[in-house]
């Protein structure tokens, strides 16, 4: 059957086709819709049609010609007047690049551009390819001294690293200030000054602020996603020697922080000598500079979010035995709250926290667990849901108050529990995922942290009345998941 509709699609002319067309396809072939998809998803991972099911746009058409697209993005790459332009362009330009590409398709390229961090949107309509800018140098004021630094050094610098790094701190850019080879960006009070040199084949990162471990995160997290996407996931990543004569120094001893981490941690060594020096550097005194290793560290287990969502799984486990017995959401959300307190979570129910939904007052949270010194490690909002229609409101209503108004600390990872009412509820959590996959387009929900991808976790539990899916949202450079749980309470 797959072969079938695999032949059908290679044997039609046509560089593309929409998605009910080949939904259509499927369906005169015994798939539905849902397995239609699935077999979208691996075509596309074969790399033989491109459906890219997540974009709000691009999931309306599948390139059965690869080749179609990544000829039109060159086009607008190589394009004299893009170049002149030291990469900006608009959708007028395209009218001439794009002139023997139907119009009503332009879109779909430049949103390809845009997702393969080519291109980013620096005013309405107008695009910048950041690998076109000048290769020049910027002129701004930095001042160097105590300055967290942190490098990378490739063995072969694949182009393109910095100019897609741009293209995902978009967001964060300070004052416009970027070139084909730099960028600074910044978060709350702390910039980063992040530039490459081709010839060492180096990275060099700045970075001068009270947050300035916070924001290395953020970058190392970009640059290492860039890295696994390229296939060159251990580029070596160095730390500069923090000793008397190294500290201020332009030209200081690098540790490799690998070698420095392992050390830290296995205690194997108090002390590594510098080789400018020749004095020994204290480990821990080092790594406390990138907050590697608290000197007090607490780990205690429970605040383990990974634990967390194991033991809300065992907990909603044992709501379903329950579901006969209570139906009311508040006997559930207490229900939840007791299980998770005997397996020793430290829960505040009911928490005021934050914004309310009128915003004037304070907001109720359902559950938040808090380490012991009263600091918020998560978050769990509960409701029930009958149904999820495109017009739904209340799924977006609560996720808005995990994400913006409640969660002052901004909190890596939250947690949603459904308590499903639904007759059909394979058919509630199809319609659910769908929901959450289309927020992006939905005016209920906002646009401060945009839908970037959603997984299934089927691995984590072998239970047919539960669902447990993760979604990502974009938080300034930075990605939020949500952990939605799905009971099936009818």
């Amino acid at each position: 059957m797959w072969l079938d509709i695999r032949t059908i699609l290679e044997s039609l002319e046509s560089n593309y086709i929409s998605a009910d067309e080949y939904l259509n396809i499927c369906n005169q072939h015994g798939l539905s819709n849902k397995r239609a998809l699935f077999l979208s998803q691996y075509f596309h991972d074969l790399g033989v049609f491109l459906h890219f099911q997540e974009d709000n746009l691009l999931r309306n058409i599948l390139f059965l010609k690869p080749e179609w697209a990544t000829n039109a993005v060159y086009k607008i790459l190589d394009s004299k007047d893009v170049i002149t332009r030291n990469g900006e362009f608009d959708p007028t330009m395209l009218d001439s690049i794009l002139d023997d590409f139907e119009r009503d398709k332009r879109p779909y390229i430049v949103t390809l551009m845009k997702k393969f961090e080519l291109c980013f949107e620096v005013e309405q309509n107008v695009y910048l390819i950041p690998e076109l800018l000048k290769p020049e140098k910027l002129e701004f004021d930095w001042d160097y001294k105590d300055n967290l630094r942190f490098e990378y050094h490739y063995d072969f610098m694949p182009a393109g690293i910095m100019a897609r790094f741009i293209v995902r701190t978009r967001n964060l850019i300070y004052d416009k200030t970027f070139w084909k080879n730099g960028v600074i960006i910044q978060r709350e009070n702390t910039r980063a000054l992040i530039t490459t040199d081709q010839y060492s084949r180096k990275l060099f990162i700045w970075i001068n602020g009270n947050n300035a471990s916070f924001l290395l995160e953020i970058i190392r997290k970009e640059l290492n996603d860039i890295h696994q996407s390229l296939n060159y996931p251990d580029v070596p990543e160095k730390i500069p020697c923090n000793c008397s004569e190294c500290i201020n120094s332009m030209k200081p001893h690098l540790f490799n922080y690998t070698f420095v981490k392992k050390v830290g941690t296995e205690n194997t060594f108090k002390t590594i000598p510098c080789e400018i020096s020749a004095t020994g550097v204290n480990v821990h005194k080092l790594l406390g500079l990138y907050k590697i290793d608290s000197q007090e560290p607490d780990n205690n287990p429970m605040y383990s979010l990974d634990k967390i969502l194991n033991d809300l799984i065992e907990v909603g486990s044992r709501i379903l035995e329950r579901k006969f017995q209570k139906k009311i959401e508040d006997l559930l959300n207490d229900d939840i709250v007791d299980l998770l307190r005997t397996k020793g979570h430290n829960i505040s129910d009911q928490t005021r926290s934050g914004l309310s939904g009128s915003g004037k007052g304070a907001g109720e949270l359902d559950i938040m667990i808090r380490m012991n010194n009263g600091i918020p490690v998560t978050i769990i909002e509960c409701f029930r849901l009958e149904s999820c229609g495109s017009k739904n409101s209340v799924v977006a209503e609560h996720l808005t108050k995990l994400l913006s108004k409640y969660d002052t600390h901004e909190l890596k990872r939250k947690f949603v529990v459904v308590f499903g009412e639904a007759e059909r509820f394979d058919n509630l959590w199809t319609n659910y995922m769908q929901y959450i996959k289309d927020l992006n387009s939905n005016s209920d929900y906002g646009e401060k942290y945009p839908f970037s991808g959603f997984s299934v976790r089927d691995d984590l539990h072998s239970f047919a009345n539960m669902k447990v899916g993760i979604s990502r949202h974009d938080n300034n450079g930075d990605s939020i998941e949500i952990v939605h749980l799905m009971l099936n309470m009818k």
